[in-house]
């Protein structure tokens, strides 16, 4: 009995694997089409982005002759802020990532400035020289975990020493300590104090030594935020390809701001 079983289940397999496809007598082939549908995956971001507003009046004097000039900022000129819209959970995929054009030296920071460098050009965009500036990075993060069954708390500044992490392409990629408490808050609110309104300080948990650190650890509620741009009185260098003439000249100088997410 059971061996007329499996000689009826081999057949009725052959007969409904048989009916996908006809054969043809003398066939010469055809084409076989494979498919199905991809849905993306909604990912919903923390996040929120602002870049800097163009400035147009940054105006000095040039003797006839001379190429270089400086120019000391009068206001705050900020680049990029990101912040998060308040306290979100990790997880993976949402770690933002920052690309400057490599207009900014990532190696060279010195705690949370580097130097900016662009290439300047006038009304009608051919290149007359460049410009280096002191530009400030840096961000800070909240965290709130339970261990054991208690409340853990802290907040500490930020670096980001490989692709991946938060901020990455932003920030220091070196590990740096002897941060005062508030001290990031400020700069970046004199930047502009929007970048900082969500964040909430969490007390006296804080640590004066930077961190790296990933938004994708579960189990963690995070608050964090990143802010950059040239601080006030901060002098900008301009140098020319060409001495001045007697002529004003009108300049200009783009930076690339690009934010992704990993």
């Amino acid at each position: 009995m059971k061996k007329t079983l499996i000689a009826l289940a081999v057949a009725t397999s052959a007969v409904v694997s048989g009916s996908a496809m006809a054969w043809t007598a003398g066939g010469n082939g055809g084409s076989v089409e494979i498919g199905g549908t991809l849905t993306p995956e909604t990912v919903v971001l923390p996040w929120e982005v602002k870049t800097g507003s163009n400035i147009a009046d940054l105006n000095a004097k040039i003797k006839k002759g001379q190429s270089k000039v400086d120019i000391v900022a009068s206001k705050a000129i900020p680049v990029l802020g990101i912040r998060s819209t308040g306290w979100f959970d990790g997880k993976a995929g949402i770690n933002p990532q920052i690309n400057y054009g490599g207009a900014i030296d990532v190696q060279g920071f010195n705690r949370e400035v580097t130097t900016l460098s662009l290439e300047v050009q006038n009304a009608e965009g051919n290149k007359i020289g460049s410009l280096t500036a002191p530009f400030f990075a840096t961000a800070m993060r909240a965290y709130h975990k339970i261990v054991d069954g208690a409340d853990v708390y802290g907040h500490r500044s930020m670096f980001a020493e490989s692709a991946g992490q938060a901020f990455f392409g932003g920030l220091n990629t070196v590990y740096y300590s002897g941060i005062e408490d508030g001290s990031h808050l400020a700069r970046v609110s004199a930047l502009d104090p929007e970048i900082v309104v969500n964040f909430v300080d969490v007390g006296n948990n804080f640590s004066s030594g930077a961190a790296s650190t990933d938004f994708n650890e579960a189990g963690v509620k995070f608050n964090s935020f990143y802010g950059s741009g040239i601080e006030k009185d901060q002098t900008i260098k301009i140098t020319l390809d060409s001495p001045a003439e007697s002529d004003a000249i009108t300049w200009k100088a783009s930076l690339p701001v690009v934010v992704s997410y990993q």
